[in-house]
């Protein structure tokens, strides 16, 4: 769900994005993407809008992240994988 989520960015919206983020959305491990979006959010310098942008998709991959790791501990008696 999350590929299909950054594939429904507009590529206008995308083209602002530092280049990190934008080989973050193409990423296959959701933690790993989730968490170079929110450093690449904590250092952005650019343009009010881009930056509300960049959050909203931080936080949609840290929401995506949290969720998988709370699948993955109910799967695993001991919470562990």
């Amino acid at each position: 769900m999350i590929a299909d989520y950054a594939s429904r960015l507009a590529p206008g919206d995308k083209a602002g994005l530092p280049a990190a983020c934008k080989s973050a959305l193409r990423e296959l491990d959701i933690p790993r993407g989730a968490a170079t979006l929110v450093r690449e959010e904590l250092q952005f310098r650019g343009d009010a809008g881009t930056a509300d942008l960049l959050h909203e998709i931080a936080r949609t991959f840290m929401a995506a992240a949290n969720r998988l790791g709370r699948l993955d501990s109910a799967r695993s008696p001991t919470g562990e994988p």
